[in-house]
């Protein structure tokens, strides 16, 4: 392995020496560049190697810097400039790097794809990528879906290629960074770490915290997602993982509130609440929450408008009876629906298709509603394959026990009301989560049928030798 990654920095010196001697100033430019950060290449170029040898640590570090790279967002640019710059590339070659990676394994036949959840979501994922052909936006439309695409197989790889634990701590890990330096640029960078929208038919900063991600919305969901991981899986932490969990817990509350995502705030307690009616005691606990749920109506019926109109951002009591005015774009866009109802207009196009739309003044870049993103995007079909998929998810989870799983897929399905995530746009920390779920209740749903065939064989070994052949 040392001598082909020596091979590799050599190769890598020889490409930059022959654009410094291209002629041209800007390849020379490049290639001085190149040669400036090969100590930083050098160490890539190894972890690399070393991943695609099996080496599990790399693995891990190439699983962080695939999140990192294309959740983070690191820069401001004006609502109508949809122009490729550096950040794009990075997104582009976190996908690549993810692809790499799937390839490599499968090639070696480290990575299988013969579990039935695995199988039906790939379904559903490959028909998305598919309606990228027809869409407007063809070259958005495709990239956006291949990085879900990509994001899908690489999650299913490593759950399988370094199991569970270490998967867990990838996410936590990259977590605690994005959201360290979300509240770093948020202070030291206002104008870049807040988030910029419409205020009536203006376009420009509000007072909520994005970070460095591409919007509050999707700051405040990577941060439950992260206080989540941390409050289920705590036990299964050791070491330096454990005091980066702990760690985290401040960080995401902080960015929780500071993003003023108040979906994500209402999705840690419902996705809590899901995980322990699913262990167990469900009458008794469901009887307590009914109670709990029956009081706190009666207040709101008495008390609504003082109830609503603290709970807004704007004071206004409508603001929470609309859904922000969400209930105005789902009606417009199943309007467009209509128009194409059964294969949709092509994934991620509602993002160019619904600011054309003079009712809403390029306020909706998305449908704001997973479902209604889904139909937009691939019509009935991709939503009765969105359904499918998760009803073999959620069916198979409670077959294997695996709660924690279920209860993070709720957070999504349930967000999913009021956002489209993980499924619009480029792919970011959020999808990761997401098909990290499936890929754990994947992955134990493929040992219980083992442990099922091997405690058939303890109990067969045990009978007469007459009688072991016997088939029932």
């Amino acid at each position: 392995m040392r001598t082909q990654f020596t091979f590799q920095v050599a190769l890598l010196l020889c490409f930059a020496s022959l654009l410094v001697l291209s002629g041209n100033d800007n390849l020379a430019l490049a290639g001085v560049g190149i040669i400036a950060a090969v100590p930083i290449l050098s160490v890539g170029l190894y972890c690399l190697t070393a991943a695609v040898n099996g080496n599990k640590n790399c693995i891990q570090a190439v699983g962080v810097i695939a999140i990192l790279l294309i959740s983070v967002t690191i820069r401001f640019r004006e609502y109508e400039d949809k122009s490729i710059d550096f950040q794009i590339l990075m997104k582009i070659g976190s996908i690549g790097l993810m692809l790499f990676m799937v390839g490599v394994a499968y090639l070696m036949g480290r990575l299988k794809f013969s579990n039935s959840i695995v199988g039906v979501w790939l379904v559903f994922v490959s028909y998305l990528v598919i309606t990228s052909i027809y869409s407007e936006t063809f070259t958005f439309s495709a990239m956006t879906s291949l990085s879900l695409f990509s994001c899908s197989l690489f999650c299913f790889y490593l759950v399988q290629a370094i199991g569970i634990n270490r998967s867990i701590e990838i996410v936590i890990v990259s977590s605690a960074v994005i959201c360290a330096l979300s509240i770093f640029v948020f202070f030291a960078f206002p104008q870049l770490g807040k988030m910029h929208g419409w205020t009536g038919t203006e376009f420009g900063s509000l007072n909520r915290m994005r970070g460095v991600t591409p919007s509050a919305n999707a700051l405040g969901s990577m941060a439950a997602l992260g206080f989540l991981f941390f409050y289920f899986y705590a036990r299964q932490m050791r070491g330096l993982t454990l005091y980066i969990g702990i760690a985290l817990v401040p960080l995401a509350l902080i960015c929780l509130l500071l993003s003023n995502n108040r979906m994500s705030m209402a999705g840690i307690l419902i996705t809590i609440v899901c995980a322990s009616l699913l262990r167990g005691q469900t009458l008794i606990k469901g009887l307590f929450l009914g109670g709990v749920g029956i009081l706190g109506l009666l207040v709101l019926v008495t008390y609504p408008d003082e109830i609503l109109t603290s709970v807004s951002r704007s004071g206004d009591a409508s603001e929470i009876t609309s859904g922000t005015g969400r209930s105005f774009i789902w009606a417009v866009v199943m309007e467009h629906v209509s128009a194409k109802p059964f294969f949709g207009y092509g994934y991620s196009s509602s993002i160019s298709v619904l600011p054309k739309d003079p009712r809403l003044f390029g306020v909706a870049a998305h449908a704001h509603n997973l479902y209604l993103e889904i139909l937009f995007s691939g019509g009935v079909t991709a939503l009765f394959l969105l359904f499918i998929s998760i009803f073999w998810t959620m069916r198979a989870s409670i077959r294997v026990g695996a709660f924690r799983e279920s209860a993070l897929l709720l957070f999504f399905l349930i967000k999913g009301v009021m956002e489209a995530s993980p499924f619009t746009g480029i792919v970011s920390f959020n999808a990761f989560v997401f098909f990290f779920a499936i890929a754990v209740i994947a992955s134990r749903n493929s040992v219980v049928p083992a442990r099922v065939c091997q405690r058939e064989a303890n109990l067969r070994s045990r009978l007469p030798q007459n009688l072991q052949s016997v088939r029932p």
